[in-house]
Protein backbone atom coordinates (compact mmCIF):
# COMPACT_ATOMS: atom_id res chain seq x y z
CA UNK A 1 0.00 0.00 0.00
CA UNK A 2 1.63 3.91 -0.89
CA UNK A 3 0.04 6.85 0.67
CA UNK A 4 -0.31 9.01 -2.29
CA UNK A 5 2.17 12.10 -2.45
CA UNK A 6 1.75 15.84 -2.81
CA UNK A 7 -0.43 15.74 0.20
CA UNK A 8 -0.54 17.93 3.51
CA UNK A 9 -0.09 15.60 6.64
CA UNK A 10 -4.35 16.04 7.25
CA UNK A 11 -5.03 14.99 3.75
CA UNK A 12 -2.30 12.15 4.46
CA UNK A 13 -3.95 11.30 7.50
CA UNK A 14 -7.29 11.24 6.11
CA UNK A 15 -5.92 9.25 3.02
CA UNK A 16 -4.78 6.22 5.61
CA UNK A 17 -8.30 6.42 7.51
CA UNK A 18 -9.77 6.01 4.28
CA UNK A 19 -7.72 2.77 3.69
CA UNK A 20 -8.70 1.12 7.04
CA UNK A 21 -5.96 2.84 9.26
CA UNK A 22 -7.83 4.11 11.36
CA UNK A 23 -6.29 4.30 15.28
CA UNK A 24 -4.19 7.30 15.95
CA UNK A 25 -1.40 5.51 18.50
CA UNK A 26 0.75 6.74 20.62
CA UNK A 27 4.02 5.56 22.22
CA UNK A 28 4.70 5.44 25.60
CA UNK A 29 7.07 3.58 27.95
CA UNK A 30 8.32 1.88 24.85
CA UNK A 31 5.33 0.56 23.68
CA UNK A 32 2.48 1.78 20.94
CA UNK A 33 -0.67 2.64 22.46
CA UNK A 34 -4.33 3.29 21.52
CA UNK A 35 -7.39 4.33 22.94
CA UNK A 36 -5.41 6.82 25.33
CA UNK A 37 -3.17 3.64 26.87
CA UNK A 38 -6.34 0.75 26.81
CA UNK A 39 -4.34 -1.16 24.51
CA UNK A 40 -0.76 -1.82 24.09
CA UNK A 41 1.98 -3.08 22.04
CA UNK A 42 5.67 -4.44 21.89
CA UNK A 43 7.60 -3.87 18.61
CA UNK A 44 7.56 -8.10 18.18
CA UNK A 45 3.88 -7.17 17.44
CA UNK A 46 4.04 -4.73 14.97
CA UNK A 47 4.57 -4.37 11.21
CA UNK A 48 5.28 -1.34 9.45
CA UNK A 49 2.92 -0.91 6.33
CA UNK A 50 4.39 2.30 4.60
CA UNK A 51 5.54 5.70 5.15
CA UNK A 52 5.27 8.84 3.88
CA UNK A 53 6.80 12.64 4.84
CA UNK A 54 5.74 15.76 4.07
CA UNK A 55 7.13 19.61 4.33
CA UNK A 56 4.82 21.90 3.24
CA UNK A 57 6.89 24.95 2.76
CA UNK A 58 9.81 26.07 4.77
CA UNK A 59 8.54 26.40 8.22
CA UNK A 60 10.13 23.33 10.03
CA UNK A 61 7.37 22.70 12.35
CA UNK A 62 4.91 21.76 8.85
CA UNK A 63 7.49 18.71 8.23
CA UNK A 64 6.30 15.21 9.89
CA UNK A 65 6.50 11.78 8.83
CA UNK A 66 3.53 9.61 9.27
CA UNK A 67 3.78 5.84 9.76
CA UNK A 68 1.03 3.13 8.71
CA UNK A 69 1.48 0.46 11.29
CA UNK A 70 -0.22 -2.83 11.88
CA UNK A 71 -0.29 -4.94 14.73
CA UNK A 72 -0.47 -8.69 14.81
CA UNK A 73 -4.37 -8.55 16.51
CA UNK A 74 -5.23 -6.62 13.17
CA UNK A 75 -5.69 -3.17 14.65
CA UNK A 76 -4.49 -0.92 12.09
CA UNK A 77 -3.24 3.06 12.34
CA UNK A 78 -0.86 5.93 12.50
CA UNK A 79 1.80 7.51 14.14
CA UNK A 80 3.01 10.94 13.25
CA UNK A 81 6.29 11.62 13.91
CA UNK A 82 7.30 15.53 13.60
CA UNK A 83 10.28 16.90 12.32
CA UNK A 84 11.38 19.61 15.17
CA UNK A 85 13.78 19.81 18.05
CA UNK A 86 10.50 19.62 20.19
CA UNK A 87 9.65 15.82 18.88
CA UNK A 88 9.35 13.46 21.44
CA UNK A 89 12.56 11.66 21.97
CA UNK A 90 10.55 8.45 22.82
CA UNK A 91 8.53 8.56 19.65
CA UNK A 92 11.84 8.97 18.13
CA UNK A 93 13.35 6.03 19.73
CA UNK A 94 10.55 3.57 18.84
CA UNK A 95 10.13 4.59 15.22
CA UNK A 96 13.67 4.07 14.53
CA UNK A 97 13.50 0.51 16.40
CA UNK A 98 10.42 0.03 14.05
CA UNK A 99 12.38 0.82 11.14
CA UNK A 100 15.37 -1.45 11.69
CA UNK A 101 13.01 -3.61 12.91
CA UNK A 102 11.20 -3.72 9.05
CA UNK A 103 14.75 -3.57 7.66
Amino acid sequence: MTLEEDMDLAELIDDARNKGFTTNFAVKKNKLTCDEGRCTFSLPELKLVDSQSVDCGTDPGDEATLYLIETQRGDRGYLVLPYSPEADPDKTEFIDALLKKAG
